[in-house]
C-alpha cells in the first residue's frame, strides 16, 4: 500500500493542541492565593459554628463574692461590704447570707454561733433577700448583722471569750442542679474586752469563687425536747 506524505500543516496543529491541552492542565490547578482563601473561608465558617455553640447551647455558672470591708458600730452591729459578681453566661442567685463566730475550725458550722432574732432561722430583713444576678452583673450589699456578745452563754458554745473569735460568712447560693449549696469564707477576728464589748478586730478582703461538690436537698429541725 502507498504510503501518503503527512501534510506539513498537521504537524503544527498537533503541537498546538498539545499545548493548550499542557496550559489547561496547568490553569486547573489551584493556586498559592487561592488555597490561603479556602483555608480561611474554613476557619471563618468554624469560629461562626464556635461562637453559636457559646452563645445558645454552653451554659456557664461563675459567681464571685467579694468582701471588700466591714466595720463593727458601737459594738452592736457589725457591717460586712460585699460586692457579688456574675462572670457566667446564665442568671445565678444568692440565697442567704450568715455570719459566723468561732474558735474551733475543723466544722465551722457545727462548731461555731451565729446572731439570729428567730432562732434557728436567719433575720428576714432586706439584708438577706434573695440576690439575682445577670450574665456579666456586679450587684453590692451591705450585711448588717446585729450583735450582743455580753447575753451568750460561752460554756454551752465552746468559746472562750478572752480569747481570739474568729468570724465567717456563709454565703448560700444555687447551683446549676437548681439546689442550693453554701461556701464559708473566713473574713477576720474580734477581741472581746472584760467587759465582753469588742475591742479589737480585723477584716479581711477576700474574694471567693463560689462553687461547692455538695448541696443541701431538704432541711429539717429537731424539737426542742428531741435527744
Amino acid at each position: 500500500m502507498k504510503k501518503h506524505p503527512r501534510h506539513p500543516g498537521y504537524t503544527g496543529l498537533a503541537r498546538m493542541i498539545a499545548s493548550n491541552n499542557k496550559k489547561e492542565q496547568v490553569n486547573s490547578k489551584p493556586n498559592s492565593s487561592e488555597k490561603t482563601s479556602l483555608v480561611i473561608s474554613i476557619i471563618a465558617i468554624g469560629i461562626s459554628l464556635l461562637s453559636l455553640y457559646f452563645q445558645f447551647f454552653y451554659e456557664k455558672y461563675y459567681l464571685i463574692a467579694n468582701v471588700i470591708d466591714g466595720t463593727f458600730e458601737n459594738d452592736s452591729t457589725l457591717i460586712t461590704k460585699v460586692v457579688y459578681h456574675n462572670k457566667g453566661n446564665q442568671h445565678s442567685t444568692i440565697v442567704q447570707n450568715t455570719i459566723y463566730f468561732y474558735q474551733d475550725s475543723t466544722d465551722i458550722e457545727a462548731k461555731g454561733f451565729y446572731f439570729s432574732a428567730t432562732k434557728p432561722e436567719i433575720t428576714r430583713r432586706d439584708d438577706y433577700d434573695p440576690v439575682v444576678l445577670t450574665p456579666g452583673q456586679q450587684v453590692y450589699r451591705d450585711i448588717i448583722q446585729p450583735i450582743d456578745f455580753q447575753s451568750l452563754d460561752y460554756p454551752s458554745l465552746n468559746i472562750d471569750p478572752s480569747r481570739q473569735i474568729k468570724m465567717a460568712i456563709k454565703f448560700g447560693f444555687v447551683k446549676d442542679n437548681g439546689f442550693i449549696a453554701v461556701n464559708i469564707i473566713p473574713i477576720g477576728w474580734l477581741k472581746l474586752d472584760s467587759s465582753l464589748a469588742v475591742k479589737y478586730w480585723n477584716i479581711d478582703f477576700a474574694t471567693q469563687h463560689l462553687e461547692s461538690d455538695t448541696f443541701y436537698t431538704a432541711r429539717h429541725l429537731k424539737p426542742k425536747d428531741a435527744n
